[in-house]
């Protein structure tokens, strides 16, 4: 089955890998200063390292809400409960709530005879979530049910703004399979 769990990178409208030149300007200042920190040292083409911190945003949103949900007791009781009769299916419905996650990505280069070099990014995250229910059987979250969904994000390089994006309800598929491991 394909997964067709949005990810930051989607909900945040990030260039796919292919099309980072589309908008050269988006990238430029983020390039120049790259270049200014490794300055005299021959490491990788800018446009590559631009499609790799692209890709650092391929998280998967459902990844997101469910780092969240398994904090809530509720939850944590549901799966119990199903853990403890697994024939049983079990509908959590979730009130009106915001998720705000922060992520720090960072790609890592080391060249030979030099001190590695770390470039940094901070993602922030902010999720409203309205309608969603959680489908659990046998102690796991096997699909989330979606309703309306409405984001705001922002990815930095030290103070340097890349993307920041305030959207209006964000289409999610009707529900998202939840991978699970077989007990």
């Amino acid at each position: 089955m394909a997964d067709t769990s949005p990810t930051i990178r989607a909900v945040l409208d990030v260039p796919d890998k292919d099309a980072h030149e589309s908008d050269p300007n988006r990238w430029l200042k983020f390039r120049t200063k790259v270049k200014d920190e490794v300055k005299g040292i021959k490491w990788v083409a800018l446009p590559d390292l631009t499609e790799k911190v692209c890709e650092l945003l391929d998280i998967k949103i459902s990844d997101v809400f469910l780092a969240s949900w398994k904090k809530m007791d509720e939850l944590k009781k549901a799966l119990d409960e199903s853990e403890k009769n697994p024939k049983t299916t079990r509908y959590l419905g979730l009130a009106e709530h915001t998720i705000r996650s922060q992520h720090e990505p960072y790609i890592e280069a080391r060249i030979e005879g030099l001190p590695a070099k770390k470039l940094e990014f901070l993602v922030k995250l902010s999720l409203t979530l309205k309608g969603f229910v959680l489908k659990v059987e046998k102690g796991d979250i096997v699909e989330i049910q979606t309703g309306r969904c409405e984001a705001e994000g922002k990815v930095t390089y030290k103070e340097l703004t890349l993307v920041e994006k305030k959207l209006e309800p964000i289409l999610l598929p009707g529900s998202i399979k939840c991978k699970t491991e077989d007990k």
